[in-house]
């Protein structure tokens, strides 16, 4: 039977960083990623606005979330301003609807994936919180919790350059930002900007284990960017302030340096398995780590699917 190609949608900001000296020899075996550039692919009305794109995802239907910070000009402060927009377009790019307005749990969302039942996740920085969104639209989940108003946020109390972080505390993030799950549904946060952990929930919501703290030894982490998870449960790290990418086990096992290392099953018992380490891309010379450059159009490769975060 002839496979149908399937068209995965990318719109996102390119970020252009700063490069170490040495650049690595190029590999000739690397296979290509076939696209096709399609200018203006989303089709929405001019009061509509992509301000800073976070990241896009795509459901089985063919469903395109956009996870969007639109600003504002007229209201709200420059610094510390809400801003998160979540758009659902059809698989041509038309338009479909806005999911998540008003909800409690969105102020400045980081990360999107939708799960292979087709829910919506977004997990919000700004908030401390991931919340599930059913095919419908409706919140069924949320994790975490949102800082009350009047409060002073945590982010004037250290964990980024302000003395020491606060202590971690279970079933509660700081900075959170992507979210994965195993082949038992169970739930994988980064826990990103401050925590420096990833927390492990079941498929209920019920708190499971976390592991991980901050540094630069192996298992720890400084700030967890992007979570993965193969199917052999290994749990892969992206974690940019320490230009590395680290590999787990759903248990919290950290691989070892040869690669080499032992998973568990759900009730303990040990099986071996083997992780690997992902080698950071490396970062173009001469260039600011601050500057960013937008894209004007849409790539789309064409093999593979999958979501994007920043």
């Amino acid at each position: 039977m002839k496979q149908r190609p399937f068209f995965l949608i990318v719109c996102a900001i390119a970020v252009v960083v700063a490069a170490p000296s040495a650049q690595p020899a190029p590999n000739a075996n690397v296979p290509k990623i076939r696209f096709e550039s399609v200018p203006d692919f989303l089709k929405y009305s001019p009061d509509m606005n992509l301000g800073e794109v976070l990241g896009v995802a795509i459901n089985s239907k063919g469903t395109l979330a956009v996870l969007n910070h639109p600003g504002s000009a007229t209201v709200g402060p420059l610094y510390g301003n809400a801003s998160t927009q979540i758009f659902e377009f059809d698989a041509n790019g038309k338009f479909v609807r806005e999911v998540g307005k008003g909800v409690y749990g969105l102020g400045y969302g980081h990360g999107i994936r939708y799960d292979k039942y087709d829910n919506l996740w977004i997990v919000d920085k700004g908030t401390h919180a991931v919340v599930k969104f059913n095919p419908a639209g409706y919140v069924t989940l949320n994790l975490g919790r949102r800082p009350e108003g009047p409060d002073e946020p945590e982010y004037f109390k250290g964990g980024r350059g302000g003395g020491p972080a606060p202590v971690p505390i279970d079933g509660y993030f700081r900075g959170p930002t992507d979210v994965a799950w195993d082949s038992d549904d169970n739930i994988y946060i980064s826990d990103g900007y401050t925590n420096s952990r990833v927390a492990k929930f079941d498929r209920h919501g019920n708190w499971v284990k976390s592991w991980g703290s901050r540094g630069r030894e192996n298992g720890q982490f400084n700030t967890p960017h992007n979570i993965a998870i193969d199917r052999q449960n290994n749990v892969y790290v992206a974690d940019p302030a320490t230009t590395a990418s680290r590999s787990s086990t759903r248990t919290g096992g950290s691989c070892a340096s040869s690669c080499s290392t032992r998973r568990t099953t759900r009730r303990g018992t040990p099986c071996s398995a083997t992780c690997r380490r992902v080698r950071p891309t490396r970062r173009r010379r001469g260039r600011s780590a601050s500057r960013r450059r937008r894209r004007s159009t849409c790539m789309r490769p064409t093999s593979s699917r999958g979501a994007f975060t920043s």
